[in-house]
């Protein structure tokens, strides 16, 4: 009986195990995150390389967040709250965007505030997931996409290990202009040999 075959691994983000690093807790995220959330989910600059539109009031970021209560209790989300210590502010979110447990891979990502950009939190979220997929639940691989254009965010996973995949085709399109995805992978053994 494998860990992946009833599907533990979705199951126990039901109540999503907390993590930290230096700097970040990394918890549930909850309703009482709406004023938070809210902060960084209406600025433009936030959105600017996903999927998703600013949120336009308190009220999107609050249904938002209700709906997502739902998907933890459906085991369908995997995503932790990034809760800067200092603060105690809510300043961006970091998981696993999908998780194929028969392959034993999922796909990370994350979002952080404008405000707290550029000053080392993604790359500290996201290695503390990455630890806890590769180290707990014994993922054999890592994926990230990223819309063309977003060196920051193509910076943070090569210096983490991802490397580019050589054909990366998928496309989508935001606010009806064509965007093209880059795909980056990491394996098990990529990151075991980093960690030596």
């Amino acid at each position: 009986m494998g860990l992946f075959r009833a599907g533990p691994v979705r199951r126990s983000f039901r109540t999503i195990p907390p993590l930290e690093t230096e700097r970040l807790l990394l918890r549930k995220i909850l309703p009482s995150d709406r004023d938070d959330m809210y902060a960084y989910a209406r600025d433009p600059q936030t959105s600017r390389y996903l999927l998703w539109e600013p949120h336009t009031s308190p009220l999107v970021t609050q249904n938002h967040l209700e709906y997502l209560q739902r998907q933890y209790r459906r085991c369908a989300f995997f995503d932790w709250a990034l809760v800067e210590k200092e603060s105690g502010k809510m300043i961006g979110t970091c998981g696993f965007t999908q998780i194929y447990e028969s392959k034993k891979e999922a796909e990370v990502g994350y979002v952080i505030a404008p405000s707290h950009q550029r000053r080392g939190f993604a790359p500290e979220a996201l290695r503390e997931v990455m630890r806890y997929g590769f180290e707990r639940l014994g993922f054999l691989l890592l994926e990230a996409h990223v819309m063309e254009g977003n060196e920051a965010s193509r910076i943070v996973l090569e210096r983490l290990g991802f490397q580019k995949e050589e054909y990366s085709g998928a496309t989508f399109y935001k606010r009806g202009k064509k965007e093209r995805i880059l795909t980056f992978v990491l394996p098990v053994e990529r990151y075991h040999k980093m960690q030596e």
